[in-house]
């Protein structure tokens, strides 16, 4: 098992790596639109589609933003679980999670019964 958490130890450490520069470049492209739109009057361009356009593509980059992040706080705290010997236990019961499901997900929290349950819960919610 310790030769499989190594192999997923080095998965972790390139998703970091390739979450931080998708994040950099995501912060490169909100500078640089957010110096276009000041070369228009007000940060206002004359025609509304324009302006729809230009706050369409803002929130679509926050949410992208948000969810890299996201990703970049998972992928850290399963490093920190490798080196505090708690990796690969759910979060929820205590369980192992399968090794499957950490090959597939490797900073998963949850083992597949707890995630089936938690979806489940959130599908009734939204019922």
């Amino acid at each position: 098992m310790l030769g499989e958490y190594e192999e997923l130890k080095k998965k972790l450490e390139q998703q970091r790596e390739d979450l931080l520069r998708d994040l950099k470049q995501e912060e490169s492209m909100e500078i640089g639109l957010a110096q276009g739109a000041e070369g228009e009057a007000g940060g206002y361009s004359s025609h509304i589609a324009d302006d729809a356009s230009n706050t369409f593509e803002r929130e679509k980059d926050i949410t992208l933003e948000r969810t890299l992040s996201g990703l970049l706080a998972d992928v850290e705290d399963a490093l920190a679980k490798l080196d505090e010997g708690t990796f690969g236990k759910c979060e929820e019961c205590g369980r192992p999670i399968g090794l499957a499901r950490l090959q597939a997900l490797p900073y998963a929290r949850l083992c597949i019964s707890c995630k089936s349950l938690q979806e489940k819960r959130s599908r009734e919610m939204a019922s």
